[in-house]
């Protein structure tokens, strides 16, 4: 392939899965005044709000950073206690999940607005751990620095589907 010829969507779908791995086993601490959780959960939506992805490199996106998380979240426990902030992979699957299962093209002009109301209501629900999140979190290993992360995912994926059923 010369370095004119534009690549192909599959291409630039599997270079961007690559950035988000990296993103998720970043450390982002000390690189922003916020916390890491906030930042890497924002840089995801905004990956997303740039790259414009298919829905099939979506869920691979998921999938991928599903697989990796819980031993990478398990490694980095062993390092750096439980729940470490420097471990964001959690952050990156949980926000993935509703994104994914949502089902709406993340590259049309009004994308913005559920790629901004998922942000806003995964931190919240990371947060507050409404249960059963709060139960998960108390798992061994790194099931539960994951699962909390996929609960408030869940609950991020029923509300913007109210929210898009009623207002988006």
């Amino acid at each position: 392939m010369k370095c004119y010829e534009p690549r192909t969507r599959k291409e630039r779908d599997r270079g961007w899965l690559f950035f988000l791995l990296l993103l998720a086993t970043r450390r982002v601490r000390g690189c922003s005044p916020s916390p890491p959780a906030t930042v890497s959960s924002f840089l995801v939506v905004v990956i997303l709000w740039f790259w414009g992805p298919t829905s099939w490199a979506l869920w691979m996106a998921f999938l991928v950073s599903l697989l990796v998380s819980v031993p990478l979240s398990y490694f980095m426990e062993s390092l750096h206690g439980k729940d470490p902030s420097a471990c964001t992979v959690d952050e990156v699957v949980g926000i993935l999940l509703p994104l994914a299962a949502l089902g709406e093209p993340l590259n049309v002009p009004g994308a913005w607005k559920i790629l901004l109301a998922a942000f806003f209501l995964f931190r919240f629900f990371d947060i507050a751990k409404i249960w059963p999140a709060s139960r998960f979190e108390s798992l061994p290993g790194g099931w539960g620095i994951v699962l909390d992360d996929l609960m408030a995912g869940i609950y991020t994926l029923i509300s913007l589907k109210l929210l898009t059923f009623w207002f988006l």
